[in-house]
């Protein structure tokens, strides 16, 4: 039955792909590079943002209130926040029901945390724990909400520059650009990128929290570069 689903889903990923018949499975082998030496994680300290501008994506409104610098908007504000490259965390309001709060500066992000600190606990996600270091050290994303579908690790102190450098699927035929749907909990903080090379908006993830809906928040399948910092804040 195992083998049989296996099956199922590889002719599913071929013909998505466009490929019909083994010639066109080999050429786009051929093209991919596949078999060629894999990319491999980078060392965290290395990283920098990207030098290069990037038009925004088309981000999908979060599905909680929205806050920038402390003050309440309407969802709507969040797209048209594109290309200012904020600094975004879930967190829970004084009802303590999940917001995602967004900052222009980071020393907003600094702040807010220092504060939120007691509601750790509490933070929006749907599983958390307040001894995160009962936690493994290595984030894991999904390719679907619910930790659904294939998975990708990111050990601490490292970073995927280029998530469309980075083979998914039975084959390899698919990359983990904006693929990420849910984030396991992890014992370290982590942080999710609009763009490759860290630019653009960034969605900051506290350690100790499993966020099964990305969706939520405005970042599903947004992600094309991540960072599981080593460290917590």
């Amino acid at each position: 039955m195992t083998d049989q689903l296996d099956l199922t889903d590889l002719r599913r990923e071929l013909d998505s792909a466009g490929i019909s018949d083994l010639d066109g499975l080999l050429r786009r082998l051929r093209a991919d590079g596949v078999g060629a030496e894999p990319p491999t994680e980078e060392v965290l300290a290395d990283a920098g943002p990207g030098a290069v501008p990037t038009p925004p994506k088309p981000m999908q409104a979060p599905a909680v209130d929205l806050f920038i610098d402390g003050d309440r908007h309407d969802s709507g504000v969040y797209a048209e926040l594109a290309g200012r490259g904020l600094l975004y965390t879930p967190g829970v309001d004084a009802r303590r029901e999940p917001v995602l709060y967004g900052f222009t500066d980071p020393a907003g992000l600094t702040e807010h945390l220092a504060v939120a600190e007691p509601l750790a606990v509490e933070l929006a996600g749907d599983i958390g724990t307040s001894n995160p270091d009962s936690l493994s050290g290595v984030s894991r994303y999904f390719e679907h909400a619910g930790q659904g579908g294939d998975q990708l690790g990111n050990n601490p102190g490292r970073a995927w520059r280029d998530l469309t450098q980075v083979r998914r699927g039975f084959l390899g035929l698919g990359n983990w650009n904006d693929v990420i749907s849910s984030v396991d909990w992890c014992r370290w903080d982590l942080m999710l990128y609009e763009h490759v090379g860290y630019g653009g908006a960034r969605l900051f993830l506290r350690a100790g929290r499993t966020y099964n809906q990305l969706s939520d928040f405005g970042w599903n399948d947004v992600a094309s570069a991540t960072a599981n910092f080593g460290t917590r804040r």
